[in-house]
C-alpha cells in the first residue's frame, strides 16, 4: 500500500519469482573405461586418471531448490571441455531410481542443450550425466555452468541455475613411451621394466 496526498493506494506486482538451481553436491569426470566390463582386454585402463583429449564423460549430483516442469531446457556449459556430436544427456535419480527423458536440442563446441521431456522434483538428488571431449591443454579448476530455462524458446526465461558455482576437474597429460630393440628379439614376448 502507498500513501499519497492522504490517500491509500494498492498495488500489485505480477513479476514472477526467480528459482535456483539448489546444491551441487558432488561433481567428478569418469574415463571413458569405466563403465566396460571387468574382462576388457587392458585391465589397467580402468583404473588410470582420465587424460587430455580423450572422451570421457563428466557426471555431476544435482538437487535442485525448487521443482521444475516438463518442457524445461537444460544447458550445460563446461569450457574447454568439448560436447560430442552425438552426446545424449542422462538424468537419473540418484540410487537407480527414476530416470527423466530428455530431448536432444542442440550442441555447440562448449554446451550441449536438452529438453526435459517430465517434471523434477525439488529435494531428490539426479545423477547428471555429460559425455564430452577433454581438452588436449592442462585444466586448472574451470567453472561448468547448468541452467535451466522455462522452455527451448528463444530469450525463454532462466529458472534455475548454478551460478557457475560448479568447478571443473583435473585431467592428466598422456606420457607417451617409446620402446626399441638393438637387435631383432626371439619369439615371442619380451618383458620390458618401466619405472615411472
Amino acid at each position: 500500500a502507498t500513501e499519497l496526498t492522504g490517500e491509500k493506494r494498492d498495488e500489485a506486482l505480477a513479476a514472477r519469482p526467480m528459482t535456483l538451481l539448489g546444491a551441487i553436491t558432488t561433481s567428478r569426470v569418469v574415463s571413458q573405461f569405466e563403465d566396460l566390463r571387468e574382462d576388457l582386454e587392458t585391465p589397467l585402463s580402468r583404473i588410470l586418471p582420465v587424460r587430455q583429449n580423450k572422451q570421457a564423460t563428466a557426471s555431476f549430483v544435482v538437487e535442485l531448490s525448487n521443482p521444475v516442469d516438463a518442457g524445461a531446457l537444460l544447458a550445460v556449459s563446461g569450457p574447454p571441455y568439448r560436447m560430442l556430436d552425438n552426446a545424449r544427456l542422462g538424468l537419473v535419480q540418484q540410487g537407480g531410481g527414476r530416470e527423466v527423458d530428455l530431448s536432444f536440442v542442440r550442441v555447440s563446441s562448449n554446451t550441449l542443450q536438452s529438453l526435459l521431456l517430465a517434471s523434477v522434483p525439488a529435494g531428490t538428488p539426479y545423477i547428471l550425466t555429460v559425455p564430452l571431449t577433454t581438452p588436449n591443454v592442462p585444466t586448472s579448476g574451470e567453472r561448468w555452468f547448468l541452467d535451466l530455462f522455462s522452455s527451448a524458446a528463444p530469450l525463454a526465461p532462466r529458472v534455475a541455475t548454478n551460478d557457475g558455482r560448479t568447478e571443473g576437474f583435473q585431467v592428466v597429460a598422456e606420457v607417451g613411451v617409446n620402446t626399441t630393440a638393438e637387435r631383432t628379439p626371439v619369439p615371442p614376448t619380451v618383458e620390458v621394466p618401466v619405472a615411472v
